[in-house]
Formats: C-alpha cells, structure tokens, sequence
C-alpha cells in the first residue's frame, strides 16, 4: 500500500513492506508489523467479536468523556484448508456499511490457511461514535456470504481524549510465523517507572481454541509473560467464531503463572502489562512470539503507553515537553532507527515550528552516528507553547513524521508597578510560582528580560491640578499621567525572578523596590527601598518629539 501521513494527533498509517492495497503476500513475508502510529492526547479503544450467527454480533467501543474518534480499522480473519478466502468487499458489514478492505495478508500453518484483513473504517463510525454519549457504545457487524469461514473481527478506535495525556498508541497488522517471530518498539523517552507509567501491549489470534493444547508463548525482553494465549475469549468454540483479543472489559494484569497452560479460556485474554518487563534507561522493547501447537494465526496487535512509540522503520522526538524562558535558546533531538530499532546515520531531518508564538522556524540536520539530529532555535516570539515535529523520507521514499511536541514559552522574570512599598502578592498568567513583592496595590505587570523592558513616556506638559473636598485641599494630581501612575505622581517598581533551571541553588530572586516621583514640573527622581539580589534602576531620554522617556534596567548577577 501507500504511505501516507495525517496530521490528527500525530498519527500516520504506515506502509510496511508486507501489505499491498487488495494484494495479498506469501506466507513467507506475513509478519506483524506496523499499520497505524498515533501520539499526542488520545485513548484507544479495541474490541473483537465472532459468531455463525446471521443475525451478527455487536462490537464494543468505550468512548471517553469528551472524546471524538480521530480514526478507526477494522481487522478480520478467514480460515481456509486450502487455498485461503478472501472476504468481498461490500459483504462485510459494520454498523450498517459494506467495508471495503485496504489490505490483506496471507498466512499460513500446517494444512490451514488465513487470510487476515484490514480497513479504515473512520467513515462508518465516526458520527455514530461522536454523537454517543461517554462509555460503551454497541457497533454491529454481519459477516456476511462467509460468515462460517470468518473467525470474527476486531475494531480498534483511536480517539482525541482532552483528559488523555501525551500517549503513544500502535496498531500492528500482518501475521506472525507460528515456528516464531519478533518484533521490536521503541520509545520516545524511557518511561517513568517511578511515576505514572504506562506499557499494555494487546494480541489478536484467530483460530485458537483452548479447552485444547493450543496456545502461544510471549516474551518480552527475553523474559516469559505468558505460555497461555489464545483462546475464544470473545467468540465461541467453534469454526467460525475462535477469536480473542485486548480490550474492552479485559484487564492487563499478566497471568500469574507465565509458564503454566490455560485453566480455561480466560485464563489469559491477550491483554498485558509490558512495565514489569522494562527497566530504568530502556527505550526498546523486544517482543517474541511462538505458537508451538502450529495452529494459531496471530493477526493483530496494539501498544498503548505513556511516550510516543515507533514500531518499524520511523523517528522519534525529544524532549516531550519542556519549559524555558522566553529569548532563550530550545534544542530538540530526533531519534531515527530501522525496524530492528537501530540507529540509521546520514539521514536528512527537517524540523518545523508548526505552531506556537514561533511557528515557521524551520532546519534540516543530518543524522549522525547515533542516528540522532538536533535542532536548535531561538524563542523569541514572545509567551506560549510551541508545537514541534520532525518529517524525514524512508528507504521507499515516503514522507514519516515525528510525534510532536512541546516547548513552553515563559517569562522568567517580571516587573510590576504599584503605588509604593507593601507586601502584595504576585502569580503570572499561565505560571506556577507565586511571587512575594516588595510593592503595594499592584497595578500593572510585565513579562521582561536584561535586554527587553518596557519603557514609559512622560509627557513635559503636565499641569498641576488642586481640588477641594469637604474643605481640605486633596492631593496634587499630575495631569496626563500614564495609567500606572498615582494621583500624587509616585510609583513603586520591583523586578522578581523564578528560574529554577539555571539557578537551582537560588531559583527565586528580587530586585530592591524603586519609589519614583514624577514632580509637576516635569522632573523625576528614584530611591531605593528594601532589598534584593537583582539590581535595577532607572534610565532617562527624550525622544523625537520632546516627551521624557523613563526605564528600568536591571541586572542579574552571573547572567
């Protein structure tokens, strides 16, 4: 099939070297490989089903709060003990439409032959799934002419979840070789095993049936999970409906004997938990497959963890996430491996802002040894958060993009204004840090650095006005102020700054207070007041039209 890329959540359905549209390989060329590569805020929700029955079934789809489906496949099985069958297009129905299949696979085991099947289904379900309310929504299928020659199906659905985190998500396709298979994910980033980390992996067999012998072992980085997969978990005993796969309803707690056959066909239901089998560092996982009753056809598969993942050929991003002040420097690193996720050298990156307060800067950077590229650019494009991905072309030709990520733009430092000395508290829009000022009634706020601060005109024609209330003379006002002035033409300044990356030991520092007095005819002065480690003061210029300029400059030591 074609490679082709789409900018959902950073997902792209990949060509792997197996699959050609409506073609079908030899045995010898079935593998699991990867079919769909998803990342960013997103829930996947997987299924399967099968029976004879001509009145169908229902697959089963956990829609989260809020969620809308950003795409959705269909994988099917067929059995055959001779040359293998191939389901027509249009036969096949899901949710009350022909599925027309993209592609199909062949495998094969002694005297038995499978054809597995796969489809973008987005069209046919999305509406119905996007107008459901949260929980589990019921998708029917009918198999149609070869209903008894169809084990079942498996729908797998990948939704846009604003409670989701930065998840990767991969859907695997192909056929694995029942005298045994590998295959190898790579991660973004090692995953956080003291944290929240996340790493299921799920299988789907068609024509196993235990109550029998026939199983499958699974290892993961060269350690046993589990000798006991397989099954009609979500099926029936029967030609035609041995079917089972992770997902809906199932749990990823691992079979508590890896070694031991199945009790029963729940035993195991091909839903798993990888972190146990993942240490500190790690940023692959080997997977090894072997079915040594010869007669299970592993079609499908799934991982869902907490960092973008590649399976195959591909490229990864990093960091995931970062915060940094604004008008510094932000480098980010891609990672480039084959399908045995080793490092490629001499491949061409391109780098590209796609949005954000510096979308559009853009570079290309070779891979080196390592197959890494960085690329570094300068945020100077004021507060926010950047959005970053990495494209590159693959040994067919095919353009395969990055997961994305993101920078976060802030501004380290900061000056408010206010009527004079005080204690009032301080927290920046979009800030984590709550700030302790030397200043009262503060008024206005700017994000700054050493080399940009605002300035404040002050114009020349100022006039003294006098008021009375109840008798006594008020305050001198100075007319034609600006805003952050008070009525007797006397402000309070402070700078502060929290930057606990480049100044861990001391990450929160303040300037001294500045009281400044603009007199009414035009003169300004400033003292001191307090203290702090951050020098400021106070500069003055005219401009071209004659009207008094005033700032505050301001010095961090060590910068």
């Amino acid at each position: 099939m074609q490679s082709r890329h789409e900018k959902h959540s950073s997902w792209k359905l990949v060509g792997a070297a197996f699959a050609v549209v409506l073609g079908i390989t030899t045995a010898s060329e079935a593998q699991l490989s990867s079919y769909v590569e998803a990342s960013g805020p997103i829930a996947l929700s997987v299924d399967a089903g099968g029976n004879n029955d001509a009145t169908g079934y229902d697959l089963q789809v956990d829609k989260p709060a809020g969620g809308t489906v950003d795409a959705a496949y269909l994988f099917a099985a067929t059995y055959d003990f001779s040359a293998g069958l191939t389901i027509p297009d249009g036969d096949l129905t899901l949710n009350g439409s022909g599925v027309a299949w993209d592609d199909t696979v062949s495998n094969s085991a002694t005297g038995i032959v499978w054809i597995n099947h796969a489809a973008d289904v987005t069209g046919l379900v999305a509406a119905t799934l996007d107008a459901a309310p949260a929980g589990t929504v019921n998708i029917p299928v009918l198999e149609g002419s070869l209903n008894g020659n169809i084990d079942g199906t498996i729908l797998a659905v990948i939704f846009n979840d604003p409670a989701a985190s930065n998840n990767g998500v991969v859907l695997l396709f192909g056929g694995q070789q029942t005298t045994g298979d590998q295959f190898t994910i790579s991660l973004a980033e090692p995953l956080d095993l003291m944290g929240d980390a996340k790493a299921d992996m799920g299988l789907g067999i068609s024509f196993s049936f235990q109550g029998s012998a026939m199983i499958s072992q699974i290892d993961v980085n060269g350690a046993r999970m589990t000798s006991s997969a397989g099954g009609q978990d979500d099926g029936g005993g029967f030609n035609g409906g041995l079917i089972t796969a992770g997902g809906v309803g199932d749990s990823n707690a691992n079979p508590p004997d890896p070694f031991a056959p199945p009790t029963d066909t729940f035993y195991d239901d091909e839903l798993y938990d990888l972190v146990p089998f993942v240490n500190d560092g790690d940023t692959a996982i080997v997977v090894d497959t072997f079915n040594p009753t010869d007669d299970d056809n592993i079609f499908f598969g799934f991982f869902c963890t907490s960092v973008p993942i590649i399976v195959d050929e591909g490229i990864l991003l990093g960091p995931l996430s970062s915060t940094c002040p604004t008008g510094s420097e932000h480098c980010v690193t891609a990672l480039v491996l084959d399908g045995a996720g080793d490092p490629i050298s001499g491949r061409d990156v391109d780098f590209e802002v796609i949005s954000g307060p510096n979308a559009g800067d853009s570079g290309t950077v070779t891979t080196d040894a390592d197959g890494e590229a960085e690329f570094c650019y300068l945020g100077d494009g004021g507060d926010g958060v950047d959005i970053i991905e990495a494209c590159m072309m693959d040994d067919a030709g095919a353009e395969i993009c990055s997961n994305t990520v993101e920078k976060i733009w802030v501004s380290e430092c900061f000056m408010v204004l206010g009527d004079g000395p005080g204690d009032d508290q301080y927290l920046p829009a979009g800030f984590d840090f709550m700030f302790d000022t030397q200043v009262s009634n503060i008024n206005e706020a700017y994000p700054v650095l050493m080399n940009s601060y605002p300035s404040f005109v002050i114009p020349l024609s100022t006039v003294a006005v006098a008021g009375v209330q109840g008798g006594n003379a008020t305050q001198t006002v100075v007319a034609g102020m600006p805003g952050f002035v008070g009525r007797d033409g006397k402000f309070a300044v402070q700078v502060m700054m929290w930057n606990p990356e480049d100044v861990p030991q001391n990450p929160e520092q303040y300037s001294a207070g500045l009281m400044v007095s603009v007199d009414q005819n035009g003169s300004i002065t400033s003292r001191k007041f307090g203290d702090g480690e951050i020098d400021i003061w106070m500069e003055k210029e005219f401009n071209e039209d004659g009207d008094l300029v005033i700032s505050f400059p301001f010095q961090i030591a060590g910068f």
